[in-house]
């Protein structure tokens, strides 16, 4: 699928996701390529958890893999260790707002979210970082699978 992620990527990724899934009890844990899959197919779509494809397996054991990871502060980890070979000369910033529905927030169980109000009402604002070379292989990746 065009949303998996390169070998190259998981072969620094892979072994951060395994060190969080100690785990022994129930049943045998989901292949976690095939979860960091879907994951990425939920954030790059935007879909919600249920509307994912059958071919990852059930939404909800996406959906909770990926708040564990979120526990384990595991998407932090990532994020610090893709980040080492940025290029600090070709960085670019992006940022946008998010407007949450007025329930979206105080659910049991969440983290801190960083919620505030503002005149449009209950919102947050998410920034995006990448370098030259990041950004680059993105954009190939996207025109060539258009």
């Amino acid at each position: 699928s065009r949303h998996d992620i390169s070998d190259e990527k998981w072969a620094i990724i892979g072994p951060m996701l395994a060190k969080a899934g100690t785990e022994t009890r129930g049943r045998k844990r989901k292949d976690d390529r095939l979860i960091f899959n879907a994951i990425l197919w939920i954030m790059k779509t935007g879909a919600p958890w249920r509307d994912l494809h059958p071919e990852f397996g059930p939404w909800n054991t996406v959906h909770k893999r990926f708040l564990e990871w979120a526990r384990l502060e595991v998407w932090n980890d990532i994020l610090r260790m893709l980040s080492i070979n940025a290029d600090p000369e070709a960085i670019i910033i992006d940022a946008t707002f998010i407007k949450l529905h007025q329930h979206g927030t105080g659910a049991k169980g969440a983290f801190n979210q960083k919620v505030g109000r503002s005149k449009g009402g209950l919102t947050t604002k998410v920034h995006a970082v990448v370098d030259a070379v990041s950004y680059t292989h993105l954009r190939a990746h996207e025109t060539s699978q258009d």
